[in-house]
């Protein structure tokens, strides 16, 4: 069968997996005791869902990273410490001693989002996962210690091959989606409704849409 060609970002090209959607995540499974037979899967205990969205925690997480991201478009991004008083307020029942003793920082999670393994069938990141803080600007993920260039966080996009419609912009989406298409190559990039979805819910073009300190935004 000849290979199918797809022209037009409108399209989910071939990318097979569960889109973001900007508001609902997938579904964590869980395998069930070891020795049974078949892939029999049950959803995580109904107790140790957050307290509002009913997610699990590693769903929650993914959430709360992608909203981050949204509010950072309109310069109003959270700090670790707010993103970790908002997953405790979520999860009242568990004890997350890992956070509270630094012992796996936000930064592992914003990792694992960004590479896909959050959970199982956990959908495309379609958008970088920065830290910030208190002034809403993007300072290095390690330690906070100083700010990053617009220059460095297309860097940083490229690097972990997310085509970021705040660093790219629609036509280079469509360049790298058409490319994934024919080489079958690993990059995460938005579909166009997701685009659309981005743009409605930032109300502007998500291209270069962040704030940066003076002498290092977009040039």
């Amino acid at each position: 069968m000849a290979k199918k060609h797809i022209e037009t970002l409108s399209i989910d090209l071939s990318r097979k997996t569960t889109k973001h959607l900007l508001q609902t995540v997938g579904e964590e499974v869980v395998p069930i005791k070891k020795g049974q037979q078949g892939r029999v899967y049950v959803r995580k205990r109904l107790d140790m869902a957050g307290k509002t969205t009913k997610l699990t925690l590693t769903q929650y997480i993914e959430h709360l990273l992608l909203k981050n991201e949204l509010l950072a478009c309109q310069g109003v991004a959270l700090t670790n410490p707010q993103i970790e008083h908002n997953i405790f307020q979520e999860f009242p029942n568990q004890r997350f001693r890992y956070l509270k003793n630094h012992h796996t920082p936000i930064g592992h999670f914003r990792n694992r989002y960004m590479k896909r393994k959050l959970y199982a069938h956990q959908a495309i990141p379609i958008m970088y996962a920065f830290r910030y803080d208190e002034q809403g600007y993007i300072v290095r993920s390690e330690n906070g210690n100083r700010y990053l260039s617009y220059a460095e966080c297309r860097y940083l996009c490229k690097t972990a091959k997310i085509a970021d419609p705040r660093f790219f912009t629609f036509e280079e989406i469509q360049e790298i989606a058409i490319h994934a298409n024919k080489q079958k190559s690993d990059w995460f990039y938005p579909d166009e409704e997701e685009w659309k979805q981005i743009r409605n819910k930032i109300n502007r073009l998500p291209y270069n849409c962040l704030r940066f300190p003076e002498g290092l935004g977009f040039i």
